[in-house]
């Protein structure tokens, strides 16, 4: 009997007289559920595109420039890179971080865009700069490798270091 009396004050439609106010909740309770259905949705392609928190960290500063980093950090991770994007903000970049110091290959596939490639040592001085590395038409892609060894390899969009005068031997910084 108790359970019942719960029934009824959660769902008041039993409690209505007129077939009109049943409609009517009805009604309220089908918008309801479409604007929950909305949220949902909004917020899962939010995600999908990476509107929170995939550019909230830390930034990184190049002469009087500072970038928003999306920190790859994962070997799955820097796998996909900035694959499939149409496009990377000028204030936009990506760090790919190594446990160790290495001379790590890096190849366009289903990239779509030019990016710059900074090379930077243990401690935050560009080694190699790879200006506006094309995206891959050919099968297979060719690699970039300078050779040198790097911790680090910032990604910018394509030609942004030649426009900023970054240079090798310049020092980058972190801020937060």
């Amino acid at each position: 009997m108790y359970y019942r009396h719960i029934y009824i004050y959660f769902f008041p439609i039993y409690k209505m007289k007129t077939e009109r106010k049943r409609k009517m909740l009805v009604m309220h309770i089908i918008i309801f559920m479409v604007v929950i259905a909305l949220v949902f949705f909004v917020i899962r392609c939010a995600i999908s595109h990476g509107f929170f928190g995939k550019f909230g960290g830390p930034q990184i500063c190049a002469n009087t420039q500072c970038f928003k980093l999306e920190i790859v950090d994962t070997p799955k991770t820097r796998e996909i890179g900035l694959m499939n994007r149409t496009s990377l903000d000028k204030d936009r970049g990506m760090l790919f971080v190594f446990e160790q110091s290495g001379p790590y290959s890096f190849r366009m596939k289903n990239t779509l865009i030019p990016l710059d490639m900074l090379r930077l040592d243990d401690n935050y001085n560009i080694v190699y700069i790879q200006n506006m590395a094309q995206p891959c038409t050919t099968d297979p892609c060719p690699m970039y490798n300078p050779g040198t060894t790097a911790n680090y390899v910032l990604e910018l969009n394509g030609g942004v270091a030649g426009e900023l005068g970054i240079k090798v031997g310049d020092s980058i910084t972190f801020k937060k």
